[in-house]
């Protein structure tokens, strides 16, 4: 399927299956086959018709993931058209990360990041793998968060008693 770039599922779902979407509706179609055709039975088991959906609606529009970098020195920049991010977050180095294809990776601020593409699946994946070398802390509610994201802050040792 071709739209604001191409998208495959890497689910075989049968030669005769034809997508189409844009302007007011959607349409999917099966080939024409007799009674003891077995495509279309292999195609309902293997590819759900929310599938279907999601992949003809990622055509027209874009999935987003915004993360934040909370804590003093954390910085992130995006080289090569949004291909590649490089985060700076407490390390002696630079952490960089490569987008899959279907990601682009855009830097707003140099603690905000956003991750968008036509797969939902790769952009939260991508985000996700992101967010997973920093986790946020429970006891200062630094590092990497989504944008949306509250932290219950646990109280410290000073306020135990």
């Amino acid at each position: 399927m071709k739209g604001l770039g191409s998208l495959s599922t890497g689910r075989w779902i049968g030669e005769d299956v034809n997508g189409s979407g844009g302007g007011d509706g959607m349409e999917v179609a099966r080939g024409m086959g007799g009674p003891d055709d077995q495509s279309a039975t292999v195609t309902r088991k293997h590819f759900s018709p929310l599938e279907t959906f999601l992949c003809l609606v990622a055509m027209e529009a874009k999935f987003f993931r915004y993360l934040k970098l909370v804590g003093v020195g954390y910085k992130a920049r995006t080289e090569r058209e949004g291909r590649e991010l490089f985060l700076k977050f407490g390390y002696s180095h630079e952490v960089q990360f490569t987008a899959p294809p279907a990601v682009r990776v855009f830097c707003f601020k140099p603690n905000l990041i956003c991750c968008t593409g036509i797969d939902k699946n790769r952009v939260h994946n991508f985000a996700g793998a992101v967010r997973n070398n920093k986790p946020p802390e429970v006891y200062n509610g630094k590092d990497i968060l989504y944008i949306d994201e509250v932290i219950k802050l646990k109280p410290g040792k000073k306020l135990k008693k």
